[in-house]
Protein backbone atom coordinates (compact mmCIF):
# COMPACT_ATOMS: atom_id res chain seq x y z
CA UNK A 1 0.00 0.00 0.00
CA UNK A 2 1.19 3.64 -1.09
CA UNK A 3 -0.09 6.43 0.81
CA UNK A 4 0.87 9.46 -0.81
CA UNK A 5 0.32 12.80 1.38
CA UNK A 6 -0.33 16.38 -0.73
CA UNK A 7 0.24 19.08 1.00
CA UNK A 8 -2.50 22.06 1.14
CA UNK A 9 -1.04 25.51 0.07
CA UNK A 10 -2.95 28.71 0.38
CA UNK A 11 -3.68 30.53 -2.42
CA UNK A 12 -5.77 33.44 -0.44
CA UNK A 13 -6.62 34.71 2.81
CA UNK A 14 -9.93 36.70 4.04
CA UNK A 15 -10.76 38.13 7.06
CA UNK A 16 -13.09 36.61 9.37
CA UNK A 17 -15.18 36.91 12.41
CA UNK A 18 -12.67 35.80 14.78
CA UNK A 19 -9.65 36.19 12.20
CA UNK A 20 -8.35 35.09 9.00
CA UNK A 21 -8.70 32.63 7.47
CA UNK A 22 -6.64 30.68 4.66
CA UNK A 23 -8.21 29.38 1.76
CA UNK A 24 -6.10 26.95 -0.79
CA UNK A 25 -7.28 26.96 -4.50
CA UNK A 26 -10.54 25.09 -4.29
CA UNK A 27 -11.64 27.30 -1.61
CA UNK A 28 -11.32 25.22 1.27
CA UNK A 29 -10.20 26.49 4.73
CA UNK A 30 -6.92 25.08 5.11
CA UNK A 31 -6.01 27.43 8.26
CA UNK A 32 -7.58 29.89 10.71
CA UNK A 33 -5.60 32.50 12.57
CA UNK A 34 -6.41 35.59 14.72
CA UNK A 35 -3.40 37.79 12.46
CA UNK A 36 -2.42 37.12 8.75
CA UNK A 37 0.39 34.39 9.24
CA UNK A 38 0.84 33.77 5.35
CA UNK A 39 2.03 37.15 3.69
CA UNK A 40 2.81 35.47 0.42
CA UNK A 41 -0.63 34.86 -1.04
CA UNK A 42 -3.30 38.08 -1.72
CA UNK A 43 -5.96 38.48 0.69
CA UNK A 44 -9.38 39.09 -0.54
CA UNK A 45 -11.02 41.78 0.86
CA UNK A 46 -14.80 43.60 1.12
CA UNK A 47 -16.19 40.47 2.22
CA UNK A 48 -15.97 38.83 5.56
CA UNK A 49 -16.50 35.05 6.17
CA UNK A 50 -18.94 34.57 8.55
CA UNK A 51 -19.51 31.39 10.52
CA UNK A 52 -16.78 29.23 8.65
CA UNK A 53 -14.88 26.20 10.40
CA UNK A 54 -11.60 24.66 9.38
CA UNK A 55 -12.27 21.92 6.80
CA UNK A 56 -14.90 23.93 5.43
CA UNK A 57 -15.33 24.57 1.98
CA UNK A 58 -16.54 28.69 0.64
CA UNK A 59 -19.00 28.65 -1.79
CA UNK A 60 -19.72 32.11 -2.07
CA UNK A 61 -19.31 33.50 -5.83
CA UNK A 62 -17.55 36.11 -5.69
CA UNK A 63 -14.50 34.44 -3.69
CA UNK A 64 -15.04 31.19 -5.81
CA UNK A 65 -14.55 33.34 -8.65
CA UNK A 66 -11.54 35.27 -7.62
CA UNK A 67 -9.94 31.96 -6.91
CA UNK A 68 -10.56 31.13 -10.22
CA UNK A 69 -9.06 34.00 -11.31
CA UNK A 70 -5.62 33.45 -8.66
CA UNK A 71 -5.30 29.93 -10.30
CA UNK A 72 -5.44 30.89 -13.97
CA UNK A 73 -2.29 33.49 -13.02
CA UNK A 74 1.00 32.36 -13.70
CA UNK A 75 3.87 32.34 -10.65
CA UNK A 76 5.49 35.37 -11.51
CA UNK A 77 1.60 37.42 -11.65
CA UNK A 78 0.68 35.85 -8.54
CA UNK A 79 3.49 36.78 -6.75
CA UNK A 80 2.97 40.82 -7.73
CA UNK A 81 -1.13 40.30 -6.27
CA UNK A 82 -1.49 41.86 -2.84
CA UNK A 83 -5.15 42.03 -2.89
CA UNK A 84 -8.55 41.39 -4.48
CA UNK A 85 -11.60 43.33 -3.41
CA UNK A 86 -14.95 42.20 -4.09
CA UNK A 87 -17.04 44.78 -1.95
CA UNK A 88 -18.72 45.43 -5.20
CA UNK A 89 -19.01 41.67 -7.61
CA UNK A 90 -19.58 43.66 -10.73
CA UNK A 91 -16.28 45.71 -10.29
CA UNK A 92 -13.98 43.77 -8.65
CA UNK A 93 -10.56 45.64 -8.28
CA UNK A 94 -6.97 43.72 -8.12
CA UNK A 95 -4.24 45.87 -6.47
CA UNK A 96 -0.50 44.63 -6.98
CA UNK A 97 2.20 44.53 -4.04
CA UNK A 98 3.66 48.03 -5.58
CA UNK A 99 -0.07 49.73 -5.35
CA UNK A 100 -1.14 49.05 -9.12
CA UNK A 101 -4.94 48.89 -9.19
CA UNK A 102 -5.81 46.21 -12.06
CA UNK A 103 -9.66 46.26 -12.56
CA UNK A 104 -11.41 43.25 -13.46
CA UNK A 105 -15.05 44.47 -13.65
CA UNK A 106 -17.30 41.19 -12.93
CA UNK A 107 -16.59 37.99 -12.14
CA UNK A 108 -16.86 36.95 -16.04
CA UNK A 109 -13.71 36.13 -18.56
CA UNK A 110 -11.64 35.40 -15.54
CA UNK A 111 -9.21 33.01 -17.59
CA UNK A 112 -8.79 35.77 -20.20
CA UNK A 113 -8.52 38.29 -17.62
CA UNK A 114 -5.77 36.96 -15.67
CA UNK A 115 -3.81 36.44 -19.19
CA UNK A 116 -4.05 39.80 -19.55
CA UNK A 117 -2.84 40.86 -16.34
CA UNK A 118 -0.14 38.95 -17.16
CA UNK A 119 0.59 40.39 -20.32
CA UNK A 120 0.06 43.69 -19.21
CA UNK A 121 2.33 43.93 -15.79
CA UNK A 122 5.01 42.40 -18.22
CA UNK A 123 4.63 45.63 -20.67
CA UNK A 124 4.55 47.99 -17.49
CA UNK A 125 8.41 48.87 -17.68
CA UNK A 126 7.53 50.14 -21.41
CA UNK A 127 4.99 52.26 -20.00
CA UNK A 128 5.74 56.08 -20.08
CA UNK A 129 4.48 58.02 -16.82
CA UNK A 130 2.89 56.77 -13.70
CA UNK A 131 0.74 54.00 -13.71
CA UNK A 132 -3.22 54.78 -12.90
CA UNK A 133 -4.69 51.69 -13.03
CA UNK A 134 -4.66 49.17 -15.68
CA UNK A 135 -8.16 47.61 -17.12
CA UNK A 136 -8.49 44.41 -18.42
CA UNK A 137 -11.99 44.42 -20.02
CA UNK A 138 -10.75 41.40 -22.89
CA UNK A 139 -12.69 43.87 -25.64
CA UNK A 140 -10.54 46.86 -24.72
CA UNK A 141 -7.67 46.29 -22.21
CA UNK A 142 -5.60 48.93 -21.71
CA UNK A 143 -2.59 50.81 -19.12
CA UNK A 144 -3.69 54.06 -17.73
CA UNK A 145 -0.90 56.49 -16.80
CA UNK A 146 -1.28 60.49 -16.04
CA UNK A 147 1.03 60.77 -19.12
CA UNK A 148 -0.24 57.76 -21.94
CA UNK A 149 -2.85 55.08 -22.28
CA UNK A 150 -0.97 52.35 -23.54
CA UNK A 151 -2.41 49.19 -25.46
CA UNK A 152 -0.76 45.77 -24.88
CA UNK A 153 1.22 44.91 -28.07
CA UNK A 154 -0.74 41.85 -28.32
CA UNK A 155 -3.55 44.02 -29.40
CA UNK A 156 -2.00 46.90 -30.48
CA UNK A 157 -2.04 46.96 -34.40
CA UNK A 158 0.08 49.84 -36.19
CA UNK A 159 -3.36 51.77 -37.49
CA UNK A 160 -3.93 52.39 -33.77
CA UNK A 161 -0.13 53.60 -33.00
CA UNK A 162 -0.39 56.15 -36.57
CA UNK A 163 -3.74 57.11 -35.40
CA UNK A 164 -2.84 58.64 -31.90
CA UNK A 165 0.11 59.62 -33.23
CA UNK A 166 -1.62 61.86 -36.27
CA UNK A 167 -3.87 63.17 -33.62
CA UNK A 168 -1.23 64.47 -31.36
CA UNK A 169 0.51 65.90 -34.44
CA UNK A 170 -2.88 68.18 -35.34
CA UNK A 171 -3.12 69.01 -31.75
CA UNK A 172 0.60 70.06 -31.64
CA UNK A 173 0.26 71.78 -34.84
CA UNK A 174 -3.21 73.81 -33.75
CA UNK A 175 -1.07 75.14 -30.86
CA UNK A 176 1.59 76.19 -33.06
CA UNK A 177 -0.49 78.31 -35.13
CA UNK A 178 -2.80 79.77 -32.34
CA UNK A 179 0.53 81.05 -30.72
CA UNK A 180 1.68 82.43 -34.17
CA UNK A 181 -1.23 84.39 -34.64
CA UNK A 182 -0.81 85.87 -31.17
Amino acid sequence: MVVRIAERKGISVIPAQFGYLTLDKNGQVIASDSVIEDTTVPMISGVKGGNILLGDVVTDKPIVQVLDYLRALDDDTFKQIAEVNIGDPDNILVYTVSGIQIRLGDGTNLKDKAELTAAMLKDLPETQGKVEYIDVNPSSPYIKTDRITVQPKSNKSKSDTSQSEKKDTSKQSANVSKSKQD
